[in-house]
């Protein structure tokens, strides 16, 4: 069985943040109201910012809005949403590495603290083997709106893939993962490739303190 090779997905895998344009989405196609959608957007600002760092509370905030949705409604917004404004926003490069790796054997996971249903068709589209993802809490067919475990970001990202590794009797031996953000340094301090995905001046900084690689996509 061939190394493992994970995939941080918001600024790694697609320009910019999916969470951040589906709440866009949703409010064009008025599907949620304006003050859930410029409270997003302005906590998205102040995270640019580096003025706040808990990305919990405001994932549970929008999840809450998915309680008392089927699981074939949400399928197809999701379809819809990664049709018309993420597909065009996934790094063309990101194709030449998958490839890369695939052709070696390798097996690709793809990471993100979005939605699992939402990841699902992204790693579908982009023919990964799996996907790891933030779920929510679902019933007969219909979602809560609730979480169900942890969000897949910073330290649970790592402990994650550990448990999935277990899982599928799965080692980190020739293993890789790309990432963008601090947040992801848990996970690339286990891989033995890691790799940081267009770094800005602050991560340059932390590639050059812990030796970590750095690829340019943009």
């Amino acid at each position: 069985m061939g190394y493992v090779v994970f995939f941080d997905l918001d600024d790694t895998v697609i320009k910019g943040q999916s969470q951040k344009f589906l709440i866009k989405y949703l409010f064009k196609n008025k599907k949620i109201g304006f003050f859930l959608y410029s409270y997003v957007l302005i906590w998205f600002i102040f995270y640019k910012l580096g003025l706040v760092q808990n990305v919990i509370k405001i994932r549970e905030k929008v999840f809450k809005f998915f309680n008392g949705w089927s699981e074939v409604a949400l399928e197809k917004i999701l379809t819809d949403f990664f049709n018309s404004e993420i597909k065009k926003r996934i790094y063309k490069k990101i194709f030449d590495i998958l490839n890369y790796h695939k052709e070696r054997g390798a097996i690709t996971i793809l990471l993100s603290a979005s939605i699992y249903p939402l990841v699902k068709i992204i790693s579908d589209f982009l023919e990964m083997d799996f996907c790891i993802a933030t779920k929510l809490q679902k019933n007969n067919g219909f979602y809560s709106g609730t979480i169900e475990g942890n969000v897949i970001y910073g330290v649970q990202k790592k402990q994650a893939v550990l448990e999935f590794l277990k899982e599928k009797n799965l080692s980190l031996s020739g293993s890789y993962a790309y990432g963008d953000h601090l947040s992801d340094l848990h996970l690339l301090s286990i891989v033995e490739n890691p790799f940081i995905v267009n770094p800005d001046k602050y991560m340059e900084k932390i590639i050059s303190q812990k030796n970590l690689n750095k690829i340019l996509l943009n």
